[in-house]
């Protein structure tokens, strides 16, 4: 059982209602009791009568009035009622147990505000310490021994602190459990929220490091992928349509490289850039690197021709790692990097071109095109191979 914080109010109206219910018909009760045993002049019983009026009061009017209003009138009648008995009935007689309950609920009566939580904490916690150990003797008219004789009052007192006292403990618990669960809620959402930032095995170097964590990575696969013609897309359509479109292809992107076991890096504008073998060596990755370019590329010809896509990959050495102490996030660094943002910009629209290094780790297992000899801006003069399909 949980309380979540929309399940306040109703919570809260739940307790108010026990609390009053259970005091009038407490006070009720103790009134009868007292006037038939006929002792100190009737006082207690006019004193709970007039707590039972005002405790009626109070339930008729309690979904007319402000929750913390209800609270504080029945606060100060209870605080007033037990005060006034524990006076005139001394500590033998037990009432000053109340004052523990009291202690006890007021930080859920009053939660959220800080002042009447401790003024409702405090105030009763001093008046009991000062009337039980104090052992107030009271100013009524009863024999000394009266208590010991007629039981039954201390014994009520002790029975009614544990009514009241035993909602609130369950109400406590309650309480405590939808914090807990909440609290598991939000960290589960913020570690979701950071395992899409930063791969947790890269997180838990980080945190541990407290700094920056980079490692450097052998045989990994770049990938670059960007929208041919996206500038005129731009000037085609409005934002909105823009930025669903992105959506719209990058979240299916996504959904191709989980599949394919392949780590979205980032994306830059319109292009996405993602990696392979950078959390760890997989036997599987040269191929499903093929595959997820493929896929991806089959995909994009569902549009007509309005979307196509440049790819290109490279393989070899690269850097992975988390830097910086703000908006951190997870990236590569390394001359492949570069590589493959260069092939993928010398690829033509709707082909997907591979560095040599990547066409040796995989022609056992796919069809490439003949090579084409290009001149890379940073580069020189390499070959690049066209894939065409990812053979059974």
């Amino acid at each position: 059982m949980s309380a979540e914080p929309e399940d306040h109010d109703a919570l809260d109206r739940m307790v108010i209602s026990y609390l009053l219910y259970g005091s009038l018909g407490y006070a009720i009760s103790y009134t009868i009791f007292n006037y038939f045993q006929s002792y100190i002049d009737k006082l207690p019983s006019l004193l709970l009568f007039i707590y039972s009026i005002l405790l009626l009061f109070l339930l008729l009017l309690r979904n007319k009035m402000k929750t913390l209003t209800i609270l504080l009138i029945f606060f100060c009648c209870v605080i007033l009622s037990i005060l006034v008995l524990a006076i005139l009935l001394g500590a033998e007689s037990n009432i000053q147990f109340y004052f523990i309950s009291i202690v006890l609920g007021a930080p859920f009566l009053f939660r959220g505000k800080k002042y009447l939580t401790i003024f409702g904490t405090i105030i009763p916690l001093i008046i009991f310490v000062i009337i039980h150990h104090g052992q107030w003797s009271g100013i009524s008219l009863l024999d000394k021994n009266y208590y010991q004789q007629n039981p039954i009052i201390p014994l009520l007192n002790l029975i009614g602190t544990a009514l009241f006292l035993g909602p609130e403990l369950i109400y406590l618990a309650i309480y405590i459990n939808g914090l807990i669960i909440k609290l598991e809620k939000s960290e589960n959402e913020t570690r979701k929220l950071l395992s899409n930032l930063i791969p947790d095995s890269i997180l838990h170097e980080y945190k541990r490091q407290n700094n920056f964590y980079a490692e450097q990575k052998e045989d990994a696969v770049v990938i670059f992928m960007d929208i041919v013609g996206f500038t005129e897309l731009c000037l085609k359509y409005d934002a909105n349509h823009i930025v669903n479109l992105l959506h719209k292809i990058f979240s299916e992107i996504d959904t191709i490289a989980e599949r394919y076991h392949i780590e979205k890096i980032k994306t830059i504008g319109d292009c996405y850039m993602a990696a392979a073998n950078v959390l760890g060596v997989d036997e599987k990755a040269f191929k499903n690197c093929a595959n997820f370019a493929l896929e991806v590329q089959q995909y994009t010809n569902q549009f007509q021709g309005e979307i196509r896509m440049r790819i290109g990959i490279a393989q070899g050495q690269l850097i992975a790692g988390a830097i910086g102490k703000k908006r951190i996030f997870f990236d590569i660094w390394g001359s492949s990097v570069n590589l493959a943002a260069r092939i993928q910009h010398a690829a033509q629209p709707g082909k997907i071109a591979c560095s040599s290094s990547f066409y040796d780790s995989t022609k056992k297992f796919c069809n490439y095109a003949e090579p084409q000899v290009v001149n890379v801006k940073g580069i020189g003069v390499i070959q690049l191979y066209e894939l065409v399909e990812v053979l059974l």
